[in-house]
């Protein structure tokens, strides 16, 4: 893959703005254009191509007020073999999510942590809500529902005959040879 001119910044802003309000632009939803804070090694020139790109990240953000989320995308060792871009967000009451990539390839690096930071983010939506999960919400029927099932078996109400193999109430299968 080839890189960028020198003269041309890596993350160039695209053809057109990018979606979403402004910076600075009251409260709401969150999105990337408003929580997004750029750390060392990223100009400020950047930042409208930076935040198209990330800007798939707006649905997930939505779920949580615009005052709440804070991201801050940095690298370290820009240009150099070691170099690391993160992307750290932080959405009060929770657990601080981070994404990093170690490709030598910015661009590259930069939808590999959008995608790990969006994973992260609907992992945590299913954790806060699992009533949209069926599986969730199935498990927790289930210890409610067991619950009360051993508590009608303590009175004899449901009772499950042992035969002589110890199984349940089902033959033994096993021949005698």
């Amino acid at each position: 893959m080839s890189r960028a001119p020198a003269d041309e910044p890596l993350f160039s802003s695209p053809a057109g703005s990018p979606r979403g309000p402004e910076p600075g632009g009251g409260g709401g939803s969150a999105r990337v254009a408003q929580s997004l804070r750029l750390a060392g090694g990223i100009a400020a020139a950047e930042r409208a191509g930076l935040v198209a790109r990330l800007s798939a990240l707006d649905d997930q953000l939505a779920r949580y007020p615009a005052e709440a989320v804070e991201l801050e995308l940095s690298v370290e060792a820009r240009g150099t073999r070691g170099q690391r871009l993160t992307l750290e967000c932080s959405i009060s009451g929770m657990v601080r999510m981070v994404a990093a990539s170690a490709e030598w390839d910015l661009r590259a690096a930069l939808m590999r942590v959008r995608e790990g930071m969006r994973r992260q983010l609907d992992d945590a939506a299913t954790r806060r809500e699992p009533r949209n999960d069926r599986h969730l919400r199935r498990s927790v029927l289930d210890s409610d529902g067991s619950s009360h099932r051993r508590a009608l078996a303590g009175q004899g109400v449901l009772r499950c005959p042992v035969g002589p193999s110890g199984s349940a109430g089902r033959p033994s299968h096993r021949s005698s040879r």
